[in-house]
């Protein structure tokens, strides 16, 4: 069905770099915003006031803004592929350098998935981000964690792991949990 890349993280706490990277995307979407209404109070207030506090002003926040943007690009390219997560119609498959394994579905108790990293354009991503945690926990109560990323590396990238999981849970009666964080 589909294949989804694995990713490794360079922290021990992949959720630690969750939250930073939402606390920067936060901070980037309110300093776009600030920059945008201080170029229009700036143009509304042509000529009152000195211009070189608004020049500043605006300096500071375009920095400041460049300056996230540059970090969470910074988070997506410090991750490292080390292998596929594959669903087919009766398992999981993970390939993770030369080592395949894999387990049916019967033997899967849920499958919880998290965001992880956001993606930096809202368009290039229908569910607005950019990798995901997934947690597979097996009936015999051990689990499995990995990175992935939200698009499948078949299909030319139209499915998500979301769309994926939806269609399993139609088709085989897998139990997943959405967590939102």
């Amino acid at each position: 069905m589909s294949r989804f890349r694995i990713y490794r993280v360079d922290s021990s706490d992949p959720r630690k770099v969750s939250r930073q990277n939402k606390k920067l995307y936060m901070a980037y979407a309110f300093l776009s915003i600030l920059v945008m209404v201080s170029i229009n109070i700036r143009l509304n207030l042509e000529r009152k006031g000195s211009p070189g506090f608004f020049y500043t002003a605006l300096g500071i926040f375009v920095a400041a803004t460049i300056w996230i943007f540059v970090e969470m690009k910074r988070q997506s390219e410090d991750l490292m592929k080390i292998g596929s997560l594959e669903f087919t119609r009766s398992s999981v498959t993970k390939k993770i350098g030369d080592f395949t394994s894999g387990c049916s579905y019967g033997d899967i108790e849920k499958i919880e998935i998290e965001r992880h990293l956001r993606n930096l354009s809202v368009a290039s991503s229908k569910t607005g981000s950019f990798t995901h945690i997934i947690k597979i926990v097996h009936k015999d109560l051990t689990e499995e964690n990995f990175i992935i990323s939200d698009r499948s590396i078949d299909f030319g990238q139209k499915i998500t792991i979301h769309d994926t999981l939806k269609t399993l849970k139609n088709s085989v009666g897998l139990n997943y949990l959405l967590k939102n964080t």
